[in-house]
């Protein structure tokens, strides 16, 4: 009995112990308790990203707007406002250094609930190139919606030419089409600068001159039609007044720098890079101006005008690297300039393997035209050249010039056959049928191409109310050879023209509209 008594008094010391070791346990601090809450939190998270909002399924309305759905941690202010009568309190985003500690707090604020959606927002405005965005959020977390706006219509200038991506919108099919000015924005609609000097068609591209280096019109901007495409490209600006011609030299495309707006002790030429786009080459003494180039017998010639008489034509035996001035020669020595206040070389052609200047000297007011030829070293004084001029464009004076057939071939307002330029006998002009104005031609394939033009005349009045503008051909080059391929009438004259083997394109000068001075025009011929 005694036994059972004290085995029952020591069970009863030993729980008052324990009920006094219960009371004396300290509180929980914060810290531990915060240490735990992670510890949880990093064990029985959810495998979502802690500070997504957990997501729902869009309504039909939503699944016809949306195209993609986004997270967004940091919402502008204008993306705030909801619409009249939704809530628009939310809990603010945590921060990327407290989610680890806050995400179960995140968890019970953003629990499952409808999204309340405020007004479409504004990302970006649609163009004809790329589609608009527009993005709407959630007012009580930070779940987004994004959507694709319609594209805009092409905005057309006059030539179908689209004002934002610079394409050409037009019917494959039509005989004739107006692809556009495309540098009157940069000189101003009517003005000479917007004239289509020469045109130049280049793997796939068709460049067009402009500028105007008579009224300084400024750097000058090479527009590149890309026919593929069927889009304006800007190939950039040279710093020169005008670009008269393209020339192909070494199979590169050469620009000569007309009239340089840096200092005039250098004179430019630029060179079409892999790019598209043009380096410039400034290394020719004192050339205010560079009317033309041409390559031959692995040398390149540059025809300038310069402020000492008489250095009028540079040559370079290294590629264009350097040049050196070449001395004018008349019966057999140095030519005597005194007097004169100034020479220039406008245009050059290669005949039998030679090279021929046409160089022009003034005496105060008017001038004199020569011939020269270039032959050991030096440019031989040959004939006067005033014949060659013919009725040509003003300030450019040869249209377009090759070799066929034994004889060099020029468009100088008629179409100048030349098969002795020291004799003027053997200079010869073949009319066209309609007896229209020559103003440029080329060879191509063993085919000969001239671009003509004639004014058609109010029979009444006599005033000029368009032009006839056509292309001829010839595969000999005889007179009474050449057959009409394609003619229209056009409100502005023709001044420059290429083909591509399926078009020809061609580029305009003055007329009756001046919105249309320098349009470029793609003519197909009847099949």
């Amino acid at each position: 009995m005694k036994r059972v008594y004290a085995l029952i008094l020591a069970l009863a010391c030993c729980l008052s112990l324990f009920g006094c070791k219960q009371q004396e346990k300290p509180a929980p601090t914060q810290a531990t308790t915060e240490a735990t809450t992670e510890t949880t939190a990093q064990t029985e998270a959810p495998t979502e990203a802690p500070a997504t909002a957990p997501t729902q399924k869009p309504t039909k309305a939503t699944k016809a707007t949306t195209k993609a759905t986004e997270p967004i941690n940091k919402r502008p202010a204008a993306a705030t406002k909801a619409s009249a009568g939704v809530t628009t309190k939310a809990t603010k985003a945590p921060t990327k250094a407290t989610v680890t500690a806050t995400v179960q707090t995140v968890m019970e604020a953003t629990e499952a609930h409808e999204h309340t959606f405020g007004e479409w927002v504004l990302q970006e405005a649609s163009t004809c190139v790329v589609a608009g965005k527009e993005l709407r959020r959630c007012s009580q977390c930070e779940f987004a919606e994004i959507r694709d706006l319609p594209m805009e219509e092409h905005s057309l200038s006059a030539g179908n030419v689209c004002k934002t991506c610079r394409q050409v919108i037009f019917d494959d099919n039509a005989p004739l089409v107006e692809l556009g000015v495309v540098c009157d924005a940069w000189y101003g609609v009517g003005a000479d600068a917007n004239f289509a000097w020469d045109i130049k068609y280049w793997k796939g591209k068709i460049y067009r001159g402009a500028g105007d280096y008579d009224k300084n019109s400024g750097s000058t901007i090479i527009m590149a039609y890309n026919i593929e495409k069927h889009i304006w490209e800007n190939t950039g600006s040279v710093s020169d007044e005008a670009v008269h011609s393209f020339i192909e030299i070494g199979g590169t495309l050469y620009v000569p720098g007309i009239d340089p707006r840096e200092g005039w002790e250098q004179g430019n030429f630029y060179v079409l890079q892999e790019d598209g786009k043009w380096k410039q080459v400034r290394n020719l003494k004192n050339g205010i101006h560079n009317f033309d180039m041409i390559e031959c017998g692995g040398k390149i010639f540059a025809g300038l005008g310069t402020e000492t008489v008489g250095q009028t034509v540079a040559v370079s035996e290294d590629g264009g690297k350097t040049f050196k001035f070449v001395p004018l020669y008349k019966d057999g020595k140095l030519m005597d300039l005194s007097g004169y206040k100034s020479s220039r070389t406008y245009e050059f052609v290669k005949y039998n393997g030679e090279v021929y200047a046409l160089v022009r000297f003034t005496l105060g007011f008017g001038g004199e035209w020569a011939v020269f030829r270039y032959a050991d070293g030096k440019m031989h004084y040959l004939t006067n050249g005033v014949k060659l001029l013919g009725s040509s464009t003003s300030r450019k004076y040869f249209g377009g010039e090759f070799e066929f057939d034994g004889a060099c071939y020029i468009a100088t307002g008629g179409l100048t056959v030349v098969t002795d330029f020291a004799n003027q006998e053997n200079w010869k002009q073949i009319p066209m049928p309609g007896g229209e104005t020559v103003v440029d031609a080329f060879l191509r394939d063993g085919v000969i191409y001239t671009l003509a033009y004639a004014q058609n005349r109010n029979p009444s009045t006599h005033n000029v109310e368009s032009y006839r503008t056509a292309i001829y051909k010839s595969t000999t080059g005889k007179e009474g050879s050449f057959q009409e391929v394609l003619s229209f009438d056009y409100t502005n004259t023709p001044m420059s023209f290429d083909w591509d083997g399926k078009h020809f394109y061609i580029g305009t000068g003055p007329g009756k509209e001046s919105a249309k001075v320098g349009m470029i025009l793609r003519a197909t011929p009847a099949a």
